[in-house]
């Protein structure tokens, strides 16, 4: 049995936690997400847009994950999350890398103000 086995803390707890204020928080919106196109000079992200997201609604999305309103701000740091995640530089940066990491920026970034 390794630690993990051990540990009485399993993600499926999490579903359904409570705020410290005992009242169930909500479930948050979803996270925005790319793409990732390969071209001749290497590599374009861009995001995936249809008819529930709009470009706004990433833009929004996207600054929020990164906790500022500043986008030059929030695609450096994307950048180099991606830099510290990405383990083949002759490579593409692989989508589910990219998401994920947008993903988790999104799920860890500050909620609401007060």
């Amino acid at each position: 049995m390794t630690a993990l086995d051990e540990s009485p803390l399993m993600l499926s707890h999490l579903q359904g936690t409570t705020g410290a204020d005992g009242k169930l928080m909500p479930p948050s919106l979803p996270a925005p997400r790319v793409r990732v196109t390969k071209t001749e000079a290497g590599q374009v992200i861009e995001p995936i847009l249809d008819e529930a997201v709009s470009l706004e609604a990433f833009r929004v999305a996207f600054l929020r994950a990164f906790a500022t309103t500043d986008e030059v701000v929030a695609q450096a740091l994307f950048i180099q999350l991606l830099n510290g995640l990405h383990t083949e530089p002759n490579k593409p940066v692989d989508p589910a890398t990219a998401n994920l990491a947008l993903a988790l920026m999104h799920e860890i970034g500050p909620k609401g103000r007060g």
